[in-house]
């Protein structure tokens, strides 16, 4: 994929859908509904874990310059940049209701 399309992915719909399915209501939702819901925070986790193990190599390509939008032209930038948006996730999940997560 293209850094722009990376960007999309991992900046914008991935996320998007991580940050809905926190605000949805647990007790509005089957069982199984909520395990597939938990799955995916869990693969999530992994996910980042995995990034964060990777990041390293990435740090010198991200651009704190106003405007900058190396993110869409460089790979390395489009994945070193998306740590905001993983930090966010899992800050929020840090905090996140038990119930969920299947306290």
């Amino acid at each position: 994929a293209e850094p722009y399309e990376k960007t999309q992915f991992l900046r914008g719909e991935l996320f998007i859908y991580a940050d809905f399915l926190m605000n949805l209501n647990p007790s509005s939702h089957s069982a199984e509904e909520n395990e597939r819901i938990r799955t995916f925070f869990y693969t999530f986790l992994k996910f980042f874990n995995k990034y964060l193990e990777i990041l390293p190599k990435y740090l010198d390509e991200i651009d704190t310059t106003p405007g900058s939008e190396a993110f869409l032209e460089s790979e390395p930038a489009a994945i070193a940049n998306a740590f905001y948006e993983f930090a966010d996730l899992f800050c929020k999940l840090w905090l996140f209701d038990g119930e969920r997560l299947g306290k």
